[in-house]
């Protein structure tokens, strides 16, 4: 199943190794919290998977600073040059650099705007561009506004739920093996059986 969708478990009260690499193995996406839970399942449903963990980020100046670092705690690589809009740009403003990133060789891209800046406008621009996109596009530091590119209240929480689809999407890419053919002699082992019960004194 996780093969072909996304599957997030809440385990924050599980901590044994056999379960963490059962869910590696299985491709299950682990969060700690009911808030990671909705944030991964936000980016799951609409959103193109990313096809590497390189995230162009694009924002107010000082905002891409956060937003980097916390690509960088989610395991995801923050891709040079990060594009800085200046302080009271205006929505317009993020357009030209944003259609620029989406059409970029990053893997998803990640928009920060200041909480007193034009967020919403700059989420629907985002959404616009990310329509036709073949990456995901996230938004942050605005109240989820909806849309094609989901929209986060803090990079945070954006660059998590990012890097554990990003982990998710390199997990279905990896070789899913073959079944083994086993060639199993029935008789021989029912003989054996057979005979191992009457030494036994179990009878047949």
């Amino acid at each position: 199943l996780s093969a072909s969708k996304p599957v997030a478990a809440l385990a924050r009260i599980v901590d044994e190794p056999a379960v963490d690499a059962l869910f590696r193995q299985t491709g299950v996406i682990r969060v700690d919290t009911v808030d990671e839970l909705l944030d991964v399942g936000r980016l799951a449903v609409g959103v193109p998977r990313p096809q590497g963990r390189r995230v162009a980020v694009v924002g107010a100046a000082g905002a891409t600073r956060l937003a980097a670092s916390a690509c960088r705690a989610a395991g995801l690589e923050p891709a040079p040059p990060i594009v800085e809009v200046p302080l009271g740009s205006a929505a317009e403003d993020y357009e030209a650099v944003l259609a620029a990133a989406v059409a970029g060789p990053a893997d998803a891209v990640f928009v920060v705007t200041p909480p007193d800046g034009p967020g919403p406008e700059v989420a629907a621009i985002a959404s616009r561009l990310a329509a036709g996109a073949d990456v995901p596009v996230v938004a942050t530091l605005q109240p989820d506004g909806g849309g094609a590119a989901p929209t986060f209240t803090g990079p945070d929480r954006a660059a998590k739920a990012l890097g554990r689809l990003a982990a998710h999407a390199e997990w279905t890419r990896r070789p899913r093996g073959a079944e083994p053919v086993l060639e199993v002699d029935t008789d021989g082992a029912r003989a054996l059986v057979a005979e191992a019960l009457r030494d036994a004194g179990g009878g047949e």
